[in-house]
């Protein structure tokens, strides 16, 4: 039997610091008898972006690059791009991924496999980092903790969110919405997308495995970062609010127990630390990530700490900067 075809669509904007890595994975993949191609979509970048990907493309069959006008869509920034691949794309399942991404070597087949049900429109991987640093491994665990949870609720097929760096669709689904033109614009796009296709009667999977792992760099700003994904929350709806919110009201909580509470300090914390313990040692185990758990302690300080500054940063007024655009 024929394997269908795959479409990876990139789009990226003044990504060449990361280009390097993330096309070297993409030469790295096993393709496992699927057929596939590379669409790159340069985003009106400002640095030698489109050099880099019209030099890789120009070597390899499999690869095209492009770049896209700032007018061929009603969307902005990159679901634009991402619209454009789109309409180019002739595989019969769409993958997307970010320029800061390393991908695992088995990700085709990997997400593929997500595929196997009747109706399935939207397959989603996990993203982490390299423990390169105490900071790179705190955030990898915060992201792969949630990520965790998410797949635990889809097994009674409760929806989580989109990743945009590392997710696939089938062209069915894709088409059955209207494509990203058909979408509101939202500094989420990925979410918007995943939401949509969920809403339109197509089933989903939350993959947590090693084969499925994609590696990213941290953010430039990762307080920059938080506040777009809550801004993006709350504009979408999503359900991921109510335990970011809770999240972000844990430490003035702690707080408030030990000046007027002090019993309830003590078992609040413990609360915390056997939740997150647990969480921690099974999905570290389900992916190798085992080195992980000597960060477990700081973790656990982390957590409150980082959540309440973002909440205080996402109160603040201002528009978002991020790749070089203001939302």
């Amino acid at each position: 039997m024929e394997l269908p075809k795959i479409s990876i669509l990139i789009a990226l904007r003044n990504e060449e610091k990361n280009i390097p890595r993330l096309l070297n994975s993409i030469d790295q993949l096993e393709s496992n008898g699927y057929e596939f191609e590379i669409l790159l979509g340069n985003d009106l970048s400002e640095d030698s972006t489109s050099k880099l990907i019209h030099e890789y493309a120009y070597k390899r069959t499999f690869a095209k690059a492009f770049d896209v006008p700032e007018d061929t869509s009603s969307q902005k920034g990159k679901a634009r791009v991402l619209a454009f691949l789109a309409g180019k794309a002739k595989g019969e399942y769409l993958f997307f991924t970010d320029a800061d991404i390393e991908l695992p070597e088995n990700w085709i087949p990997s997400m593929m496999n997500g595929f196997q049900k009747k109706n399935m429109g939207v397959v989603i991987g996990i993203t982490g980092m390299k423990a390169e640093s105490a900071n790179m491994a705190l955030q990898s665990m915060e992201w792969l903790t949630v990520l965790y949870i998410l797949h635990l609720l889809s097994k009674i097929n409760f929806p989580g969110t989109g990743m945009g760096n590392n997710m696939a669709l089938s062209k069915t689904a894709y088409d059955s919405i209207g494509g990203y033109e058909n979408l509101p614009f939202s500094i989420v796009e990925d979410y918007t997308l995943f939401k949509a296709i969920i809403d339109k009667g197509f089933g989903f999977a939350q993959l947590f495995d090693k084969d499925s792992l994609a590696y990213t760099l941290p953010p430039e700003n990762f307080l920059v970062q938080r506040k777009r994904w809550l801004k993006g929350g709350f504009q979408s709806g999503s359900f991921l609010l109510i335990p970011a919110l809770l999240q972000t009201l844990w430490l003035p909580l702690l707080i408030a127990f030990y000046f007027f509470a002090k019993s309830l300090l003590l078992p609040a914390f413990a609360l915390q630390i056997v939740v997150l313990g647990i969480l921690t040692v099974f999905w570290t185990s389900k992916i190798k990530e085992v080195r992980l758990l000597k960060y477990l302690p700081l973790f656990v300080v982390y957590l409150p700490f980082s959540w309440f500054l973002i909440g205080i940063y996402t109160l603040l007024p201002g528009k978002i900067r991020w790749k070089g655009r203001d939302y």
